[in-house]
């Protein structure tokens, strides 16, 4: 289904019926993730658990990326797919990622900094250096031991 623009704008607006039908699973999905941030220490991907618990001091969001190269690498070595097969992967998920985020949140990209305590680029730190760095950052914020 082709996606509308808004008069002027360069951003695609998603066709609202594409979501209407997961609209009482992300509502039940949001339940969820409120739940498990008031009861427990978890880690959430996705779901725009960073806009629905951005109200939240027990919470830090982070957004990791890196350079398309590197997440074509990625995906061909874990998927075992070709190189054309993983840029078609990663284009069709991020475009879905991108309009779910932004129906979801009326208006917001999820690759806006802003909404992050962190951001992170894979290929530049490693993910080993991230983990720790993340583990930091856990301690000075919750001021415990992580």
């Amino acid at each position: 289904k082709r996606l509308n623009k808004l008069k002027g704008s360069k951003s695609p607006i998603p066709q609202k019926d594409r979501f209407v039908a997961d609209d009482e699973l992300f509502a039940r999905q949001a339940e969820i993730i409120r739940h498990l941030a008031d009861t427990e220490s978890c880690v959430i991907v996705g779901k725009c658990a960073d806009y629905i618990l951005k109200d939240y001091d027990n919470v830090i969001s982070l957004y990791i990326e890196a350079p398309r190269h590197y997440c074509v690498k990625r995906i061909m070595d874990r998927m075992d797919v070709s190189e054309p097969q993983a840029h078609q992967l990663i284009s069709r998920t991020d475009r879905y990622r991108a309009e779910y985020y932004e129906y979801y949140t009326q208006g917001n990209y999820w690759t806006n900094p802003v909404n992050y305590d962190m951001t992170f680029n894979m290929e530049r730190v490693g993910e080993e250096k991230c983990i720790r760095i993340i583990k930091n950052y856990l301690s000075l914020k919750m001021g415990s031991q992580v």
